[in-house]
């Protein structure tokens, strides 16, 4: 997330998953998304449907990576 303060785009950019990897701690979370919140960058916010949830699932089936993978386990 850091990342994306540098980015100039008028684009919409979905997460899932956020935290997974165990990286940062939900206090770290909240602060990231507090910052994202208060310049109009959070759009919406709901858990995984059961078809975004297959979508991702079908994704992850190439991708290596067990961190992305935690969150459709637990939906």
């Amino acid at each position: 997330m850091v990342a994306l303060d540098d980015l100039e785009t008028a684009d919409c950019l979905g997460v899932f998953g956020y935290g997974s990897d165990g990286e940062l701690t939900l206090d770290e979370l909240e602060v990231r998304f507090e910052a994202i919140a208060s310049r109009d960058g959070l759009l919406d916010a709901w858990g995984l449907t059961p078809h975004v949830r297959n979508e991702l699932e079908d994704v992850l089936a190439h991708v290596e990576t067990e961190a992305s993978g935690v969150p459709i386990e637990a939906a």
